[in-house]
């Protein structure tokens, strides 16, 4: 079968680009397909404005705390206060650094490298050949890559349409250029729903955040995320559980929200409910690639259900993970170039929530790992304020959780902390490598960082088996005893 390419990667995500890139890289000839107004929507990099909103919250708070240190802000008639945020300024802020790491996968880079980038909208065909069209042009491949841009889900709520909303993905844009809402109304529960939530209260705005759950984060550990619903509260988050919305409606031009018997006003209400794949033109059913609202179906060499097209970047329980798909994108593009001998394996991949404390983990939860495991399973914690260097922040409240079994091997980490996303990558890795936990104990981990948390945390399971071996305690106090003497 004579074809033009090795690879036709379709969706301008961040995992397409780096898909086509790679491939490139790899000799492979290769075709991107983006959307036409993709110079001007970029890759999909709302990630990227989510994780740099949540920085500014941070700094937002840390210039309130940084006068307690003898700083100095603005001297206003009110007081002294460490400033305020300008949107228009915040707008251009997240536009510089999202076309900066942009960059790196531009037209311009790719085709240098030998990629052809068509912009344009296509489709899958089967007849008279099976190919991706755009216009009239038919692009055959030995193998194709669905690397696709989602798009939110819109719950059928009584009067939102007509009232108006956001999205997370649109929010900064949207109030970039009009009056600083006071308050805000966060449907859903989504994590860059609540992300934006504390960075918003940080910002002295005031949020409401509605769940139809019993709370936040209901796939994550139940302790971590009751830690952190705390400290979103404590931040100023409203946060109304188990509750679902009747309708919405418009009043004398406020926005009202009804809640069980309550409405609550706000200037602005944004719709945080997950992400939806954007799969509708692709005419996926004439090539038998079958998906459903929640993304393409796949197996766990990516392959969809036809084996010559391959998918990447299904949104993983509301997580607007790139590092996911990137991964996938990797398991896929070996796959598409060589022999479908590769599996994706998510146990060791890990997940961070960019809140401030940032939860992360990896692995299995512990309720996870009971139902597997049973008795032998062990779960060690330690607090954060034995840490230097979380007393010098005024960060005491984190929680490292290790799941772990009997046998020593590390079953899952769960981590509340500043630091949690670069924390958990040390135990992804050993996971990934199958080391135990008297690896991580026996680490040398410089002081003061956050990284003694581990081997804190590790030593643990070290006190724990030796205070449990009555053998080898009796064997130590003869030995000591013996030397003594």
């Amino acid at each position: 079968m004579s074809v033009e390419y090795d690879l036709v990667v379709v969706g301008s995500t961040p995992a397409g680009g780096y898909a086509a890139r790679m491939a490139a890289e790899f000799k492979a000839r290769v075709a991107w397909v983006v959307p036409e107004d993709w110079g001007n929507q970029g890759l999909a990099s709302e990630w990227i404005s989510h994780a740099a909103l949540a920085h500014l919250g941070k700094v937002t708070e840390q210039a309130y705390q940084s006068q307690e240190l003898g700083w100095l802000g603005q001297t206003t008639e009110a007081g002294t206060s460490p400033g305020s945020v300008q949107w228009s300024g915040v707008e251009q802020w997240l536009q510089r650094i999202a076309s900066n790491w942009e960059e790196q996968n531009s037209p311009t880079i790719l085709s240098a490298l030998g990629v052809e980038v068509i912009f344009s909208a296509g489709q899958f065909c089967r007849r008279p050949r099976f190919a991706f069209t755009v216009s009239d042009r038919l692009i055959r491949a030995r193998s194709y890559l669905l690397a696709l841009e989602s798009y939110p889900f819109i719950p059928d709520i009584p009067g939102l349409s007509s009232v108006g909303f956001l999205t997370t993905t649109g929010f900064p844009q949207a109030i970039a250029n009009q009056a600083r809402p006071e308050t805000v109304v966060i449907l859903g529960g989504e994590p860059t729903g609540i992300e934006l939530a504390q960075t918003l209260a940080r910002l002295n705005i005031h949020v409401t955040l509605v769940l139809e759950s019993d709370r936040i984060l209901p796939y994550e550990d139940a302790e971590l995320a009751f830690l952190l619903q705390a400290q979103l509260e404590a931040t100023g988050v409203r946060i109304l559980t188990n509750t679902l919305v009747a309708q919405v409606r418009e009043i004398e031009q406020k926005k009202w929200v009804q809640v069980g018997n309550q409405a609550i006003a706000a200037d602005e209400i944004v719709v945080a409910m997950g992400q939806q794949p954007h799969v509708e033109s692709l005419n996926l059913e004439a090539v038998g690639v079958e998906w459903s609202s929640q993304g393409v179906w796949c197996n766990q060499k990516r392959q969809t259900t036809n084996p010559r097209v391959y998918v990447c970047g299904n949104p993983i329980a509301g997580y607007l993970a790139p590092h996911v798909a990137q991964y996938e994108a990797a398991i896929a593009l070996k796959n598409a170039l060589f022999f479908p001998r590769y599996n994706a394996n998510y146990q060791g991949i890990p997940t961070t929530l960019a809140t401030d404390s940032a939860l992360a983990r990896v692995g299995l939860t512990e309720p996870e790992a009971r139902q597997r495991y049973g008795k032998d399973v062990l779960v060690l914690r330690q607090d954060f304020k034995s840490l230097a260097l979380a007393q010098i922040r005024g960060e005491t409240t984190g929680l490292c959780k290790l799941v772990v079994h009997r046998n020593g091997s590390i079953l899952g980490a769960h981590i509340l902390a500043s630091e949690a996303g670069e924390l958990i990558a040390v135990i992804a890795l050993a996971m990934r490598q199958n080391l135990k936990i008297d690896a991580i104990a026996d680490l040398a981990i410089p002081s003061p960082t956050f990284a003694e948390i581990l081997s804190q945390t590790a030593t643990a399971w070290q006190l724990h088996r030796f205070k449990h071996n009555s053998m080898w305690q009796n064997f130590l106090e003869a030995w000591l005893n013996f030397r003594r003497s």
